[in-house]
Formats: structure tokens, C-alpha cells, sequence
């Protein structure tokens, strides 16, 4: 057989009917072609080995979706026994097509008709039993995949006439039952039928003020969306003028004689034509309306900012009327900066297609309307979803705010609430009898408002038993400062929410080396600073290497039961295996160090991002700095615990925040987060935190040679910089996405490259020279050879660098007393010092760096808290997550760029269960060297994040850790660069000088 169908795919037409006849003119054939009834058996559809199987007169089922060549053709075939010819199976969803061959079966196997045999002469009663009802109702629109073919139906369903089933609405199709032909959410936006019932139940339209409004348009996820149209009063007064309105409201065609009414009824001032530039050219605007409605204008500059925003575009249509009878008017629209295309959307001038706002909570959106004084038209879906029912939805990108939501017909009202006024506006409704509907953000952010904190927990002190009840029922960032409690917080809060939850399960991401303090603290707790286990009923799991993760996974769950579990999980494995982490739904998914994750574009932030969308219920970041180099970094990280997408791609809150300098703007941001955003500072555990004393400046003038290093870096690394400038104006000169652009680009990054190492020797040779000996930078070799760096190296006086020997010298003598963490972002200058200690003063000094293993890492940790060496060096590597509270003098060898890393240092050592009551920092710096440049980009940093961070808690300024250990430095530096004639720099530095209450 299969060699004949093989033939058979190369046969000619003519052999191909030749067999169809003779598969007819068989019994078998006869049989089948008895079952269609007057149609005839659709023989073209049949594959070859049915035909072949009918020509041998071997029966075959018409129910077999073998014997069709494929599910359209069978499902063909069973209307084609009912009669109906005129469907194509292609306009039918699938599971319509699946129900029509699955069905007709099942009938013909209650009307016992046999298909294995031929008994051609006994099946019309039979057949006429099989074909009493098609298996699908044609009535019912969840069947077709057109809107169309959906809204006929609809239309036959409810007794309606087809010429109005076109006219439904959205809403209508998809809520049968509530149907009324006298709604007008039942009817869509402009149709007839909607215009005569906006007529009869809406106020007449004498004069249209604002014919450009916003369109509320459902959005993906459940969110809504702002889009520029005409507005309800534009509609109906272009329909009474004899206008025919486009489908998305935002075009319209105007028969020429009623542009009198048009001019009479109209804001002039919102009538545009010609180029964009038209609107600030009072006579070329007006010449080009006159020229296209016919008749003169006297009045259309737009006065009022909602007038130059949006616009109607008028052209006369000379192509689709030859004698020029016919207006088209288009809504465009011109953004600014009170209204953006991200809040209210956009209609481009050259463009039909508008561009739609940020998705948006659906009493957002109409809030955001409202306040713009922009004409607000609800489409059918918002109209039935707010009929008769008061809705509280959370506002998308402002977490801590909720929209209180009605509407009257096609007219929504909506009001805002801060996350303190949830409950007792509740309240009022609920006493009011009002229909409340809260969606999911509102009910989390209702349960975190209400939710009482956690008194009975002897671990937990002070407000730690607040932020732990927060972490049992919501999601959001924990900012809380370094050393007050993130991790007991979170561990409390696993082991409450594994108490009253069945078959519990969660997941902690960290940095691999700090998975097994996190164990220990879950399990055993830390009996040395008296730390009880925090969450001794859960069962632990370390997943750290890259094995089959999800197979360990479910077997953990399966082992476990009915226990309650959570798996410790290393950075590497959720940046390479988001998917298999996925395999179990998570509770709580806690992640440390949570400012990994801020970059949108990193691996570390897409993979969370995918494990937080897919499979986790609440999730919190751990971070005591979750502001990085820009403010919109914790939209990003908010917006990442709460699973918003949105939030995280359009970062509304901090991008229409304003100066954050300015302390009410940086209020307002911290308000708009709730208690998504929540952080506990060392003022609220003063009782058991040691005092950080600010940090303490080690001025040093420069030595001759250092001198004249660095004159030489600033003279070397200039023509590199000079180069960077002149290539950044030529590429504004050329075209984008050209072969030249290109190489510019690749030249521009090279340069860049060469600029940014450049900066990097000058901060080196700041701290110590003989760094550069090690460096590839072309610019630090050419020095090694010119001699320079040598002479700085034993410029000291004692053979030393002079910053190495100082700082050798004053760390020596506080050795003796105390132990000392020494931080640097350079691990060499980090080596040589502790060389130098170990080597000219006799001090045990030790460098914990990357090139150590985590098991040796942890071995040297143990050691320095045991008191056996009084110093410890950490490079970047060692400055997050750790408990080194057994030191009490802390020393920046260097800074960073940023102030999260000032935030982690100081952590390290001012913590709960500290060995002094205080914490002493030292800085050593060279003056006018490369730290003085970082102090006057971190200052300014550093204000913003006390604004937002700690002043909103009620922090004062002297008792900020950024403040502490910037105040004092920036003071010095700025009253220095105000003497040397820099006075913007001093300017700026004053400035965040007085916001550290140190100027």
C-alpha cells in the first residue's frame, strides 16, 4: 500500500479522478457519499490511502481524522453533513474544531451507526438520528475567531438585527447575561446605536471645548492604558455636523458644508494645519487653516498648555472627493514636559498610529487624566467593570498609593490615598453599604497596613518586629541599614510564615560565600553575640554548584512533605539556572545584596526577574544601599519584589520625582513606595548599636616627587581626553547606523577606554604609586620608564610612599588597642600596606581578597574574629554581608564612587553585639590627588541618598553613616577648592556639605 500512495503523490489530475471514481462507484464509496447527503462526499479532502481503501470497497469512518488530510478538512466534512457548505472550519477557534469531530462521533455512536461494514441500504434513519444537531452552537461567539463573526453571533443570540451586530461592544460580547440594549456600555464608542443613546441620556453639546482627550484602553496584565482621541463632546458634535468617526476615535471625515458649524462650535485654538512648527507661527497657522476649511480664520494660537498639546489635524481629502467636498480631521498631539507621552500617550504628527502611555492601574490612569485637565472617555470594559461597584486598585509605578475609582456612564471620578489612609477609607465604604472590589495590589497593601508587629518575638528588638510582620504578608525592599538586623528580620519571617503555612517552602539567594553564615544563623544562631537560631523549624538546603538543580529540588520537596523548607541558593546558580530554580513554587524568595539586580540589562536582574514572574508568591531584596549611581535604580528594585513589570520598565515614581536634593521631593518619592520600601536605621536601634563616630581626615601634601607624578598623569592622560571631545562633535555629524557612524563609535569606545584607565593611574598613583608598576595602562608604563614612579615610591622619607608610611605608622600604633578593617577597592595597595605593616612594624596584617578560596576566606574571617591578628584588609570582595563586629577602628584607603559602598564598609563593624561602644574611621588621603576628585562626585551622591533614604525616617543629618564619614572630608575639600579659585566645585560641595549638617 504505501508504494501505491507514494505513486500517488505524483499522479496527474486526471489519475486522481479516475480513482476518486472508482471509490465512488464502490459500495464502500456509496456508503460514505450517503452520509453527505445531496452535497456529495468531499472527495478532494480524503488522503490517498482512504481512496484507496474506498476503490477496493473496504469501508472507512468519516470520524477517522486519518482519513482527512487534515483537522480542517474533517471538521469540513462533519458541516458538510449537516448541510452547511458556506463555513470555512478556518473562521472557528480550535477547541471548536475539536468539539465538532469529537462530537459528530459521539452521535453517530448514539445512533448506532457501524461503520466497519458496508450496509449502504440501512442508514438514513440512522443518519437523519446522527445529523439531528451539529455538535457546536453556531450562536455562541466563543466558537469564531473574528470580532466579526463573534459579534453576529451575539447578535443571533440575543434577538438582535444583523445590521446592528457591528455595533457591539467589546464588553457586550464578552458578558451576555447583563445585556441591555438601553446601556451604552453595551454598544460601541460612536456607533448608531451608542450616538441616539448618548442623545437621549447625556446633556446636549452646545460648544466643544477640548476635542482632544484620552482614551482608557485595556492593557496586557490585567493594566490599563492611555491613548489620545477625540473627546465624548468632539464625537457627538461630529456626528450631529454629519461626520462619519473612525473605529479608534481618533480620525474623522467632515463634509465641507458643515464647516461653518464646525467653526462655530469648535475651540479654534485646538483646530491645527501644515507642519508642527505652525503652531508657534500665528500667521502661517492661520493662513494654512483658512487655505484648508475654505473660510477665514481670525483665532488660533493655542493659549492654554492642553490646547498646544493636543491637536486636530486638518486636511482637505481631495483624493476621495474630486470636487474637495470632504474635511479629514486627525487627533495629534504635541508632548511637553507636564504632559509626557509616558503618562497620557502620544499621537505623532506623521504618524496614524498612536503611541500608548505606561500601563497603569485602571484609577491611575483616570487620575492621571484628571489632574491634566484632559477629557477622559471610559471604554465599554471600564464602564461595566465600574457600574454599580467602587473600585481600589494599587497604583502602578507608586506602590505605597491607592485609586479609589467610580464612574457614571461613559464619566469616571477617582481619588488617591497614601497607604496611611487605607483602612479607615475602607471602613467608611464598607459603612456606607458601597460594592468594594479591591485588586491584588490593594488586598497586599491592606494586609501590610494592617498587619501588627511581631511583640511576642524575644529575637527580634525594636523595629525589627515591624519590618518582620511586614516580610510574612507582602513583598518589597528591606533598605534597612548595614548591621540592624536584615538577615534576623528575614530569617524571623521565614519561620513565622512556616508556621502558618502548609507544606511551606522558600528560597534565600546570597553571595557563595555567605550561604553558609546564613545556615548557621538559620539553624544554630550565633551563641557568641547571643543570637538564638532564627528559624529552628525549617529544614535547609544549599544549593551552590551547577548540578542537575531541579532534580535536587523536587527531591528536597519530596523528602520534606509536609515540613516546611528552604533552600539557600548561591548568586552563580540563579544568574546560570533561573528555569530549573522555577521547578517548585516558592513562598517567599528572599535575595541578598539585592543592588545586583538594579540593571535592567544585567543577566543577575533578568534571571531573578524570571524566577520572581514565574514561580514565586512574595519576594523581598535585601539591600542597605538600593540606590546606586541614579535614583531610579529603586523603581527597578521595588518593582522587581513586587513583580510590576511596568514599574520596572518605565520607572514613573523617581523619574517625575524631581530634584531629590530638595527634601520635600525626596519625601514625596519615599511616600509613594508605602511600606514597599521600608528601612531600619541605627537610630532606631541606638540601644544596642555602637555610636560611628565621623570619620576622621588624614590630610597630606603631596611630596615633591608625588608632585610631579601626578602633574605628569593630568599632562599625559589630557590629549586622550581632547581626543574623546573631538571625536563626540564629529559623531554628531554623522548618519545614524552609516558604516563611518560605526567606526566612530568603535574609535570613541577605544578612546574611552583609554580615558577611563587614564583616571585610573591618577587614583593609584593618589593612593600608592608603586601600583603602577603592575599596571598594562600605556600612560602608567610610560612613567615606570620616564623614572617618576620610583622616585614617588621612596618619596616618603623612609623608603615609603608617603601614604602607605603614614598610614603604616598610625594603624601600628592603634593595633595595639584595637583590631582595624582596611578597605580599598585596590587590591595591591591593599597588599602592600599589609606588607608593609607586617614587614617595618611587626603588626599581623592580612589581606582577604578574591584570589582566596571561600573555604580559606572563611578560615581567615574565623581567625580575626578570634581576636589572633589585630588587622584585616578587605577588598571589594569581603565589604558586603560579613559580621566583623569584633573590630572597632575602621580605615578607607581609598573611596568609592558610590555611596552604597561607604554604607557597606562602615556595616561591617557597626553592628549589634560590636566589642566597643563605638566605631573610630580614619581617611588618609593625599590633597588635590584623585580622592579628592571621587569625595566631589560621592558628596553629592551621597546627599540624595540621605534625603531619600534617612532623612524620610527621621534620621538628622549628623547621625547618617554617609554623613559620618563624608560630612567632615567634603567640609575640608570644598574650602579648599574655594581657595584654589574652583568655586562651582566648593559650590556643589557645600551644598551637600549642608545637607551632612557639616557646613
Amino acid at each position: 500500500m504505501s508504494t501505491l500512495i507514494d505513486a500517488w503523490a505524483h499522479a496527474s489530475p486526471s489519475e486522481r479522478e479516475r480513482l476518486a471514481e472508482r471509490a465512488l462507484g464502490t459500495d464502500a464509496g456509496r456508503q460514505l457519499a450517503r452520509c453527505f447527503g445531496n452535497a456529495g462526499a468531499p472527495i478532494q479532502d480524503l488522503r490517498a490511502d482512504a481512496l484507496f481503501e474506498l476503490a477496493a470497497n473496504r469501508p472507512i469512518d468519516p470520524n477517522d481524522a486519518s482519513a482527512w488530510i487534515d483537522s480542517d478538512a474533517h471538521a469540513a466534512a462533519v458541516l458538510c453533513r449537516h448541510g452547511i457548505t458556506d463555513i470555512r472550519p478556518t473562521r472557528f477557534q480550535l477547541h471548536a474544531i475539536r468539539q465538532l469531530a469529537a462530537g459528530q462521533a459521539e452521535q453517530d455512536v448514539r445512533a448506532g451507526l457501524d461503520w466497519s461494514r458496508v450496509h449502504v441500504d440501512r442508514l438514513d434513519e440512522q443518519l437523519q438520528q446522527a445529523h439531528a444537531q451539529l455538535p457546536i452552537e453556531l450562536d455562541d461567539p466563543a466558537v469564531w475567531v473574528s470580532p466579526a463573526d463573534r459579534r453576529r453571533a451575539v447578535a443571533r443570540r440575543l434577538g438582535l438585527n444583523a445590521a446592528v451586530a457591528d455595533e457591539l461592544s467589546r464588553w457586550a460580547l464578552a458578558h451576555l447575561e447583563r445585556f441591555d440594549a438601553a446601556d451604552l456600555r453595551s454598544w460601541r464608542i460612536a456607533s448608531p446605536s451608542w450616538l441616539a443613546l448618548a442623545d437621549e441620556q447625556l446633556p446636549a453639546v452646545s460648544s466643544v471645548e477640548r476635542p482632544v482627550g484620552v482614551f482608557l484602553a485595556p492593557a496586557p496584565g490585567g493594566s490599563w492604558e492611555l491613548t489620545p482621541t477625540f473627546s465624548l463632546d468632539a464625537i457627538r458634535s461630529l456626528a450631529a455636523l454629519g461626520a462619519a468617526v473612525d473605529r479608534d476615535l481618533r480620525a474623522a471625515s467632515l463634509p465641507t458644508d458643515a464647516v461653518p458649524d464646525l467653526i462655530a462650535g469648535w475651540n479654534l485654538r485646538t483646530l491645527h494645519a501644515g507642519p508642527r512648527e505652525n503652531v508657534d507661527s500665528g500667521r502661517a497657522l492661520i493662513e494654512a487653516l483658512s487655505r484648508e476649511l475654505g473660510l477665514p480664520i481670525t483665532a488660533a494660537i493655542p493659549e492654554h498648555p492642553v490646547d498646544r498639546w493636543g491637536r486636530v489635524l486638518i486636511r482637505r481629502a481631495s483624493h476621495t472627493a474630486a470636487d474637495g467636498s470632504e474635511l479629514q480631521l486627525r487627533v495629534v498631539t504635541f508632548p511637553s514636559r507636564k504632559l509626557p507621552r509616558r503618562r497620557v500617550g502620544s499621537a505623532p504628527l506623521d504618524d496614524h498610529h498612536a503611541i500608548h502611555s505606561a500601563a497603569m492601574e485602571l484609577g491611575e490612569a483616570v487620575q492621571t487624566a484628571i489632574e491634566r485637565g484632559l477629557p477622559l472617555l471610559l471604554p465599554s470594559e471600564a464602564s461595566g467593570e465600574l457600574k454599580d461597584t467602587v473600585r481600589v486598585g494599587r497604583m502602578k509605578g507608586r506602590p505605597g498609593l491607592l485609586a479609589i475609582t467610580t464612574a457614571d456612564g461613559p464619566i469616571a471620578t477617582t481619588r488617591r490615598v497614601v497607604a496611611e489612609q487605607v483602612l479607615p477609607e475602607l471602613r467608611a465604604l464598607k459603612r456606607s453599604g458601597a460594592t468594594v472590589t479591591l485588586d491584588a495590589g490593594a488586598r497586599q497593601l491592606a494586609r501590610m497596613v494592617a498587619v501588627q508587629p511581631l511583640a511576642d518575638d524575644s529575637v527580634l528588638l525594636g523595629r525589627q518586629r515591624e519590618l518582620a510582620a511586614l516580610k510574612v504578608v507582602g513583598s518589597g525592599v528591606d533598605a534597612s541599614q548595614t548591621g540592624t538586623g536584615k538577615t534576623i528580620t528575614s530569617g524571623r519571617a521565614l519561620a513565622h510564615r512556616a508556621a502558618t503555612t502548609a507544606r511551606f517552602r522558600g528560597m534565600v539567594v546570597a553571595e557563595g560565600r555567605l550561604l553558609g553564615q546564613w545556615r548557621d544563623e538559620l539553624l544554630s544562631g550565633a551563641p557568641a553575640r547571643g543570637l538564638a537560631p532564627l528559624a529552628p523549624n525549617l529544614d535547609v538546603l544549599i544549593v551552590a554548584d551547577h548540578g542537575p538543580i531541579a532534580g535536587r529540588l523536587r527531591r528536597f520537596d519530596r523528602e520534606l512533605g509536609e515540613r516546611p523548607g528552604v533552600v539557600l541558593v548561591a548568586n552563580g546558580v540563579l544568574d546560570r539556572h533561573p528555569g530549573e530554580l522555577a521547578a517548585l513554587n516558592w513562598h517567599l524568595l528572599i535575595a541578598d545584596e539585592a543592588l545586583r539586580y538594579a540593571n535592567p540589562a544585567t543577566e543577575a536582574h533578568q534571571a531573578l526577574a524570571q524566577l520572581r514572574m514565574a514561580s514565586v508568591a512574595d519576594c523581598w531584596l535585601l539591600t542597605a544601599t538600593p540606590r546606586g549611581k541614579d535614583s531610579e535604580q529603586l523603581d527597578v528594585l521595588v518593582g522587581l519584589a513586587l513583580g510590576d513589570e511596568a514599574m520596572i520598565r518605565e520607572r514613573l515614581n523617581t523619574r517625575e520625582a524631581g530634584d531629590l536634593l530638595d527634601e520635600l521631593n525626596a519625601h514625596r518619592l519615599r511616600v509613594n513606595y508605602g511600606p514597599h520600601l521600608v528601612r531600619v536605621t541605627r537610630q532606631d536601634m541606638q540601644a544596642w548599636m555602637p555610636d560611628v563616630r565621623p570619620a576622621q581626615p588624614l590630610t597630606l601634601e603631596a611630596d615633591t616627587a608625588l608632585t610631579e607624578l601626578l602633574d605628569a598623569i593630568r599632562q599625559g592622560g589630557r590629549e586622550a581626553y581632547r581626543r574623546l571631545l573631538e571625536l563626540l562633535r564629529e559623531l554628531r555629524e554623522l548618519e545614524p547606523g552609516s558604516p563611518i557612524y560605526k567606526q566612530a563609535l568603535a574609535e570613541i569606545a577605544r578612546v574611552q577606554g583609554v580615558v577611563l584607565g587614564n583616571v585610573g593611574v591618577y587614583v593609584d598613583a593618589s593612593v600608592d604609586p608603586e601600583t603602577l608598576t603592575h599596571s598594562k595602562a600605556a600612560l602608567a608604563q610610560g612613567l615606570c620608564r620616564q623614572g617618576l614612579v620610583a622616585e614617588a615610591m621612596r618619596g616618603g622619607g623612609d623608603g615609603l610612599p608617603l601614604l602607605r608610611g603614614v598610614t603604616a605608622q598610625t594603624l601600628a600604633g592603634i593595633a595595639g588597642e584595637e583590631q582595624v578593617l582596611v578597605f580599598a577597592e585596590r587590591v595591591r595597595c591593599l597588599r602592600q600596606l599589609a606588607s608593609t605593616l607586617r614587614n617595618r612594624h611587626g603588626v599581623e596584617a592580612h589581606v582577604a581578597d578574591g584570589s582566596l578560596t571561600g573555604r580559606d576566606f572563611e578560615a581567615l574571617k574565623h581567625r580575626f574574629t578570634g581576636g589572633e591578628f589585630p588587622i584585616l584588609c578587605l577588598s571589594r570582595v569581603g565589604q558586603e554581608g560579613h559580621n566583623l563586629q569584633n573590630a572597632s577602628v575602621l580605615c578607607h584607603l581609598d573611596l568609592p564612587w558610590l555611596p552604597s559602598g561607604l554604607e557597606q564598609r562602615v556595616g561591617r563593624a557597626a553592628r549589634p553585639g560590636a566589642v566597643r561602644g563605638w566605631v573610630q574611621t580614619y581617611i588618609p588621603y593625599i590633597r588635590d590627588a584623585g580622592i579628592a576628585h571621587i569625595v566631589s562626585i560621592l558628596s553629592p551622591r551621597g546627599g540624595e541618598h540621605h534625603q531619600v533614604l534617612d532623612s524620610y525616617e527621621g534620621v538628622a543629618a549628623a547621625d547618617s553613616t554617609v554623613a559620618t564619614q563624608l560630612g567632615q572630608i567634603t567640609g575640608e575639600i570644598a574650602e579648599h577648592k574655594d581657595q584654589a579659585g574652583y568655586a562651582g566645585t566648593a559650590a556643589k560641595l557645600r551644598v551637600a556639605a549642608s545637607v551632612f549638617g557639616a557646613a
